[in-house]
C-alpha cells in the first residue's frame, strides 16, 4: 500500500509538472487567428478560465456569420479549403452588409452562422467534468471529453445551434431581397441566443468553480478577508441538479436539443484559429 501510494504520488507530480508546462506553452504562444486575439463576448470568460490552476484554452470563437464561396460543387460533400471568404462578423449583421458581400460575386455561395465553441485544456477528468456540466446546463449540448494518448484532456464547449443556406450556384443565385432580409433575421435571432448561451455558461462555471472550492476548502476560505459576508446565492442548473435531468428553458425549442448534428461541420473549427 505505501508503494502504491508512492508511485501514485510521483504520477501526480508528473502530472502537475506536465499540465504547467503545456499551459505555460499555450498561454505564450502566437495568437494564429486572422483576427489575432479573443473576441470581445468571451473575453472575461476565457480570463477567467486561464487565471485557474486546473484549466486553459486552446481555441475558442464567440459565434460568427460569415459568407464564403465554397471551391466545388455544392453536392459534393463538405470542403474545409480552398474557400472564398466574402464576410465574417461576430456581432448581428445589417442587409446592406450582406448585399455589399454579394455584390459581383458568383460560384456556390454559402450563409452560414457558426455557434460559440471553446476548448479547454483541463488538468483531470474531475476539472473537464465542472465545464462539461456548465456547457450542457446552459443549452451546448453537443458538447464532450477528449483524452489523448499523451494524457491531454480537452473539454469542448459545442452546440447544434447553426445555420447553413446555399445562396447561388455557378452563375446562379437563388435569393431575392426578401428572403435575404428572412435570412439575416434568422442568423441574428441565432445571434442573440448564442450570446444568451455564453453568458449561461460563464454564470454557470463560475458558479460550479465556486461551489468545488468550497466543498473542498470550507466554507470560510472564500471569505477569509471577510467573514460576516454571505455568498450571494443564485445558482445556475448546473449547481442545482445533474446534468442527466437538465433540461432546456422554456422559451428554448426543444428541436434545437434533440436534432443531432454532424461531428465535423463542413468548416470545422482550427484548433489554432479563433
Amino acid at each position: 500500500m505505501i508503494v502504491h501510494n508512492s508511485l501514485h504520488q510521483l504520477s501526480n507530480v508528473k502530472i502537475r509538472t506536465m499540465f504547467a508546462k503545456w499551459k505555460t506553452q499555450r498561454l505564450g504562444a502566437v495568437d494564429l487567428s486572422k483576427k489575432g486575439s479573443v473576441d470581445a463576448p468571451i473575453a472575461t470568460v476565457v480570463d477567467f478560465i486561464n487565471s485557474l490552476d486546473d484549466f486553459f484554452t486552446t481555441s475558442s470563437c464567440s459565434g460568427r456569420i460569415v459568407l464564403f464561396s465554397e471551391s466545388g460543387s455544392t453536392t459534393g460533400g463538405p470542403v474545409k479549403k480552398g474557400c472564398e471568404w466574402h464576410l465574417v462578423s461576430h456581432d448581428p449583421v445589417e442587409l446592406e452588409q450582406l448585399t455589399t458581400a454579394l455584390t459581383e460575386k458568383s460560384g456556390n455561395i454559402v450563409l452560414k452562422f457558426e455557434a460559440f465553441i471553446l476548448h479547454v485544456q483541463c488538468k483531470n477528468l474531475e476539472s473537464a467534468k465542472l465545464v462539461h456540466k456548465a456547457a450542457v446546463a446552459s443549452g451546448h449540448r453537443n458538447s464532450g471529453i477528449t483524452v489523448g494518448k499523451n494524457g491531454k484532456i480537452i473539454a469542448a464547449v459545442r452546440s447544434t445551434h447553426s445555420l447553413e443556406v446555399p445562396l447561388s450556384e455557378d452563375e446562379t443565385m437563388f435569393v431575392n431581397g426578401p428572403y435575404l432580409e428572412f435570412l439575416r433575421r434568422t442568423a441574428n435571432a441565432k445571434m442573440k441566443e448564442n450570446f444568451s448561451r455564453i453568458e449561461r455558461f460563464e454564470k454557470c462555471f463560475k458558479e460550479l468553480v465556486s461551489t468545488t472550492k468550497q466543498s473542498t476548502r470550507g466554507p470560510d476560505v472564500m471569505n477569509k478577508h471577510n467573514p460576516t459576508r454571505k455568498l450571494e446565492k443564485k445558482p445556475c442548473k448546473a449547481t442545482q441538479t445533474d446534468i442527466q435531468t437538465v433540461r432546456p428553458d422554456s422559451t428554448e425549442r426543444s428541436d434545437e436539443y434533440s436534432r443531432p448534428e454532424r461531428m465535423l461541420e463542413s468548416f470545422d473549427w482550427p484548433e489554432d484559429v479563433t
